[in-house]
């Protein structure tokens, strides 16, 4: 009767055993990364299952192959060295090698440095080390590892890619891009990332291309990345490292790639995650300002704006266009800018024959905010700009006039300026301006285009033949 009862127990305990594994491992769930809850938790936060841990920085897979590494690669070459089970428990999680045999866990190194794979004892029994928390945040998940120091107090890490091996750090950094993304993961499970077609996400294929970027000097532009297939995962412009053999004329800085000096480089993307790279151009590129400014429909100095922009852009300059209200501070600001090559206004004009006897163009629909050309004083700069048009009335008047725009401009370092004797009439100077610009970008110089539209009577006859051009008058801008 003794050993009944005795086998009776031992087949309850047998039970129980196997009651409390199941439900610490629990089934293999297959929660994808878009159906995470974005709570902070540190447990219930990805179901139990099987999945890919990607870093956000690197592109590095954490990988298992005798010792814990991130690599980045194919999923083909990579196989089940990637691949990690994910096991919730009352304590945090417990991950686990696919590849490995028996009980191995994902542990911190016990100097709390690094991380290793450990087994677990013959009672299935392993330490504190093994356990991990995971954190949703920003691009993905965090991992917080746990370990006991020197003094045998419970010690927090979080896992970092540091580019060239893994590392565990008591804190996270603080407004520090590069730095933060080598902690955050992107985990993901095997059933919904893959290669082939019967994958929700897919890895990014060969046959992705990256658009021709022109990107403007003192300006940064982002690539725009055309992924292949369309539903790839881990393949936006951050995905990507930039390099390239030319010097002098771009700065690369994450995804942005500033223009320093005109000129057209190549450019190699490269993918973070599987190594696929592309080429691509980048056009570095002056830049033009447009400022037309409405004064109701019989002085609308603006749609003429919209003719000339796509004529400049095809001379090879990054077009920036203004048609509301500026201030003399926005101007001035905008003539002094060092990515500024070409400026060109168009508005009304006069000159002061009271206060100084200086000429001026408008800034606003009301004629309240107006650049003088004694503005212009000495702390400016204008030795980035090529060419500046005053096109206004008198903007450029020397009769009786101590000073005028496109003189005091050259002064300043312009290379060229021109502005108008007399008045100027609207429909007329916008037709002149489209005109003008259609001669600029077939190479003729300024001084020639100018005399040749003073010949037809429809702009000589509106005040457009008597201009004034300082500095270089035989400039061309294609």
């Amino acid at each position: 009767m003794k050993k009944k009862k005795l086998l009776v127990s031992v087949l309850a305990l047998a039970l129980g055993i196997v009651l409390l594994a199941f439900n610490c491992y629990g089934s293999y769930g297959s929660k994808s990364l878009d159906e995470t809850s974005g709570s902070q938790h540190d447990r219930g936060v990805i179901n139990a299952g099987l999945f890919y841990v990607n870093n956000k920085g690197t592109g590095h897979y954490l990988k298992y192959n005798s010792s814990v590494t991130g690599e980045s690669g194919l999923l083909s070459n990579l196989g089940t060295y990637i691949k990690w089970y994910f096991y919730e428990t009352s304590n945090g999680y417990t991950i686990h090698p696919n590849n490995a045999s028996g009980d191995m866990y994902l542990a911190v190194t016990t100097d709390g440095t690094g991380v290793e794979v450990i087994s677990s004892n013959d009672n299935r029994e392993y330490p504190e080390r093994c356990y991990w928390d995971v954190i949703q945040s920003s691009f993905g998940y965090l991992l917080r590892g746990r370990y006991y120091n020197q003094y045998n107090i419970l010690t927090y890490k979080y896992l970092k890619d540091t580019g060239s091996g893994l590392s565990m750090v008591s804190s996270l950094p603080q407004g520090e891009y590069d730095e933060q993304i080598k902690f955050e993961w992107r985990i993901v499970s095997t059933s919904d990332y893959g290669a082939s077609t019967s994958y929700t996400y897919r890895e990014l294929g060969s046959q992705f291309s990256v658009n021709p970027l022109i990107v403007a000097i003192s300006s940064s532009a982002t690539p725009t990345i055309n992924k292949y297939p369309s539903t790839a995962l881990w393949a936006n412009p951050d995905d990507f490292t930039y390099s390239t053999a030319s010097t002098g004329y771009i700065s690369i800085s994450h995804a942005s790639i500033i223009g320093l000096a005109k000129g057209t480089v190549t450019v190699t993307a490269t993918h973070k995650v599987t190594g696929r790279s592309k080429t691509f151009t980048v056009s570095v590129q002056e830049k033009a300002i447009l400022v037309g400014i409405y004064r109701g429909t019989n002085h609308d100095h603006s749609t003429v704006l919209d003719s000339i922009k796509p004529t400049i852009e095809d001379c090879g300059f990054c077009v920036t266009k203004y048609t509301s209200s500026l201030t003399k501070n926005n101007v001035l600001n905008l003539l002094d800018a060092n990515s500024n090559s070409i400026f060109v206004i168009r508005t009304d004009g006069d000159y002061d024959s009271v206060y100084g006897n200086y000429t001026y163009v408008t800034l606003n629909s009301i004629a309240s905010e107006n650049l003088y050309s004694s503005d212009l004083t000495s702390t400016y700069d204008l030795s980035n700009m090529r060419l500046i048009l005053y096109i206004a009335c008198h903007a450029g008047k020397t009769s009786g006039i101590s000073s005028n725009l496109p003189s005091v401009s050259v002064a300043r370092g312009a290379e060229t300026a021109l502005g108008f004797e007399d008045s100027i009439y609207c429909a007329p100077a916008n037709d002149w301006t489209e005109d003008l610009f259609n001669m600029l970008e077939n190479g003729t110089s300024l001084s020639a285009a100018c005399s040749y539209l003073a010949q037809i009577p429809y702009y000589s006859n509106n005040g457009l033949a008597n201009y004034h051009i300082y500095g270089n008058s035989s400039i061309t801008i294609n």
